[in-house]
Parts: C-alpha cells; structure tokens; sequence
C-alpha cells in the first residue's frame, strides 16, 4: 500500500474511532444529560470530517497519477521523437503523424535498409529499461492510464535488443517503436491524421553519426 493511501486510511480510522468513542460516551449518560446532544454532535462531525478527508484525498490523488502519467508519456513521446529522428533522420521537429508515418515506412519497407548504429541501439535499449522501470517503481501511475501501459509494454523489448534470444531486426525495432508512439499518442489524445506527405529517410550509418554527435 502506498504512504499516501496509508495516510488517508490511517487519518480516516482514527476519525471514525473517535466519532464511535464519543457516540459509546454519549449514550452512556442519561438522556436530561444535555452533554450527550453535544458528544452525538461531534461524534457525526468526526465522522463527517473522516469520510470527507478520505474522498477528497482520493480524489486529488487520482487526478495527480493522472497528470503524472500525462508527463510520463509526454517525456516518452519526446525520447521516441529524438531517437526516432538520430536513427530515421527527416525533419527535427516532425509532427507526430509524420512521425508514425516513418516509422510505418520503416516497418515495412524493405528495399531500404534501416541499419542500427551501436549508439542508437544505446538510445533504444536506454528507453526501454526507463519504460521496464516505469512498471517497476511507478505501477500506479502507469495504470492510470491503459494507452500509456501499452506504449512501454512495446519499449520494454527494446533494452535486450542485444540478448541473443531477443535480438531485433531493424524492421521489428521499427515495429516495437510504431505501436509505442501510435499508443502514446492515444495516451495524449494527440491527433495521428495522416497528411499524405512524401516519408524522408536516411538511416545510414554515417548519416546516424552526424545527427547524434554533429560530426561526420
């Protein structure tokens, strides 16, 4: 249970605890005993004020996974972007749909290969293990949102590219990265409309180089 929900569980108990403590105090004392409307008052206060604490808190804490799982995809989408663009090449600032239409091309397209430099591997797998780790350390957050867990259940792979069980080919690479972009954008009600513009690409080696380190 997260400290969060064990703080909003504990807090509401111990209201309710003492509402109950007042009410048992209450109908202890004779009915004249104008002290006991008093303690049935502040039994249903504490009751009132527990339950409240306890919706409200969950409520806002909802929102909060919610908008941190927004900033997660967002961060996501970003890295996608850039890798995408050091392996892929085209526009720096690509629009999402052309940025799925790439990674489409790319996909099936094989009278083009889309070799993997060893430092966009480096990329790829790096982006794989954040979206591994995501599961790991932030499951709550990633449940808020279902395109979000799909996306990183299609990065996942990518960091044992190299696993000689599960090496990838540049096509399944491309695969793995087009259904996480195509869910992230989900994730983020991004609009995927394809605008019918010509795919650019250049994925040689060389090509790779000069974008990541700016040298050729």
């Amino acid at each position: 249970m997260k400290e969060r929900t064990k703080l909003r569980v504990t807090v509401a108990a111990v209201g309710v605890l003492i509402a109950i403590a007042l009410a048992a105090v209450a109908f202890g004392r004779p009915s004249e005993d104008h002290s006991a409307a008093l303690l049935m008052h502040l039994a249903v206060v504490f009751l009132e004020l527990a339950l409240t604490f306890a919706i409200v808190d969950a409520i806002f804490e909802r929102g909060r996974e919610r908008e941190s799982a927004r900033k997660m995809a967002v961060r996501a989408l970003n890295d996608l972007h850039h890798h995408v663009w050091v392996w892929q090449g085209g526009h720096r600032d690509v629009s999402v749909p052309e940025l799925i239409a790439i990674l489409e091309d790319a996909s099936r397209d094989e009278s083009v290969s889309s070799p993997v430099a060893e430092f966009t591997q480096n990329l790829f797998m790096e982006l794989g293990s954040k979206a591994a780790n995501s599961f790991r350390i932030e499951p709550e957050i990633v449940a808020r949102n279902p395109h979000l867990a799909n996306a990183l259940n299609e990065l996942v792979p990518l960091a044992g590219m190299r696993d000689m069980a599960a090496a990838l080919t540049d096509r399944e690479i491309a695969a793995h990265v087009l259904s996480a972009a195509k869910a992230l954008a989900l994730a983020l009600e991004l609009d995927v409309k394809q605008t019918g513009t010509p795919v650019t690409r250049d994925p040689a080696v060389a090509a790779q180089k000069w974008r990541h380190f700016g040298t050729k």
